[in-house]
């Protein structure tokens, strides 16, 4: 089995968790009568936490026992499928991570200007970086077992 690129673990993670959450945050804002740029943000805003949502998933799958995850880990390699921790390492997942959460905030930021009642938006966001930097954490604790 060779490793999936980076764009091939992406293209995947358009196809289905970008699309979730594009759902859940465009169509109610297209049948709320957004204006385009409003929507366009939301697109923007979707496509970032949704890959940002995926990579924090693919690190649980190589970082996380069962246990911690709430679900069955190292599944992706089980069944050779996609995980941008495994084509790109860790570190880079999380440097990738950290860029779409950034990207994420600043187009947040521009639609709030214009829609300051959509900032519990801003909550999802957080959870997001709470569940990243919880499986960073409990990666940095088996990392420090094993050296012990």
């Amino acid at each position: 089995m060779l490793p999936h690129s980076r764009e091939t673990t992406e293209s995947i993670a358009r196809g289905k968790t970008v699309s979730l959450i594009r759902l859940t945050l465009v169509l109610p804002a297209m049948l709320g009568g957004a204006s385009a740029r409003e929507i366009q943000l939301l697109e923007r805003i979707a496509l970032y936490w949704g890959l940002s949502y995926q990579i924090v998933d693919d690190l649980k799958d190589v970082l996380q026992s069962a246990a911690e995850a709430g679900k069955t880990v190292a599944h992706d390699v089980l069944l050779d499928r996609p995980n941008i921790a495994s084509a790109i390492g860790v570190e880079g997942a999380i440097e990738r991570l950290n860029r779409f959460l950034h990207l994420g905030d600043c187009t947040l930021d521009s639609l709030l200007v214009s829609k300051p009642a959509l900032s519990f938006l801003g909550k999802l966001r957080n959870d997001l970086q709470a569940e990243l930097v919880r499986v960073t954490h409990s990666a940095g604790a088996m990392a420090m077992g094993a050296r012990a």
